[in-house]
């Protein structure tokens, strides 16, 4: 583990990236503290869709996406993400703690997932009616 430690104002760009993360339903079931350089995640199960999603494995899923939108942000701070998930039993809805890691710059993965994240948006647009070719299909 790394001692390094950010700023609040460091962590703006973190947290505003991973609240443009997917949702089920747009629900945004996540909340974020900043300590100790990092940030602690926690489901908000206040926004958890009781009947759509009883058991809230599509939050923790939600939250999964906001995990990743967060270590994608670290990297291009130049410093990859550190994720704990579950670090501590007694507290079940802290689902991760997120800390910079050794400074490198990002990859050009990271940076065209980065890029990426300002134009995601929800389609509630009906499928199209034509088939998936099979070569798509497969891939």
């Amino acid at each position: 583990m790394t001692t390094i430690s950010l700023n609040r104002s460091d962590l703006v760009p973190v947290i505003t990236a991973a609240t443009r993360a997917p949702s089920v339903h747009n629900t945004q079931p996540w909340l974020f503290h900043i300590g100790g350089g990092g940030v602690r995640v926690y489901a908000d199960n206040t926004r958890r869709l009781s009947v759509g999603d009883p058991t809230g494995t599509a939050l923790r899923v939600s939250c999964g996406a906001a995990i990743l939108n967060l270590r994608l942000a670290f990297a291009q701070l130049g410093y990859p993400a550190e994720v704990h998930l579950l670090p501590d039993p007694r507290h079940p809805d802290l689902l991760a703690e997120v800390t910079p890691g050794r400074p490198r710059p990002p990859t050009p993965a990271e940076s065209a997932l980065y890029a990426a994240i300002p134009a995601r948006h929800s389609n509630r647009r009906p499928f199209l009616s034509t088939p998936v070719p099979p070569t798509c299909a497969a891939s």
